[in-house]
């Protein structure tokens, strides 16, 4: 088990994903900022959706008006709330500021600002663009996201979440993602965290 970490400096809380339960791979959650790993809820009930809004800050939209949970912001403390009611996870994507830009989000700064004390890092996954695209199913890099199937020599980089334990690490492979798919760069580091209860609870379901 690695020890546990609160929000790494220099980064800011970009965009939320509101969760079910990630994979269990061995002893490993499968966890991930992509939504194509970690899958979000099918559909966000209005106990919480009234609490969210989108990625850039526009309330729900169409008939009747919905969000999609892989991809929003948390509007007021009172989401959380709702998310732990439902048994669901609260996955909080940060990103150093240099590259907000490339992510394209508007996110409440006030209210990140609020709940930092309470995250909890769980590591590093890469991604590229502004849809969270990682390179565990994109790009070239040592963990297949979708199996969750690590390779062998690769298997110390890996923490419990299978998240990169290290920056260090992450910067290394969105360097060679960067060579890889030059077109697609850049490739940067995004710090996967969650809030206290919903690390409680991936621990409770980890070591089950």
């Amino acid at each position: 088990m690695t020890e546990r970490a609160s929000l790494p400096p220099d980064v800011i809380v970009a965009s939320v994903m509101i969760c079910g339960l990630p994979k269990l791979v061995g002893h490993r959650l499968l966890v991930s900022a992509s939504d194509s790993v970690w899958e979000p809820l099918a559909e966000l009930p209005d106990e919480i959706q009234r609490h969210l809004t989108d990625e850039v800050g526009n309330p729900p939209q169409g008939n009747p008006p919905r969000l999609y949970a892989g991809a929003v912001q948390i509007a007021d403390t009172n989401a959380l709330e709702e998310v732990k009611k439902l048994g669901a996870f609260a996955c909080f994507r940060a990103v150093h500021d240099r590259f907000a830009g490339h992510v394209q989000t508007c996110p409440p700064s006030a209210i990140y600002a609020f709940l930092q004390g309470g995250f909890v890092h769980l590591g590093w996954d890469i991604c590229v663009g502004n849809g969270w695209v990682s390179a565990s199913t994109e790009g070239d890099f040592p963990l297949d996201g979708l199996s969750g199937r690590i390779e062998p020599e690769c298997q110390h980089l890996f923490n419990e979440w299978s998240l990169l334990g290290s920056l260090d690490d992450a910067r290394h492979y969105c360097e060679l993602n960067d060579q890889w798919l030059p077109s697609d760069a850049p490739w940067y580091p995004v710090s996967v965290c969650v809030d206290e209860r919903s690390y409680g609870s991936l621990e409770a379901l980890r070591q089950f």
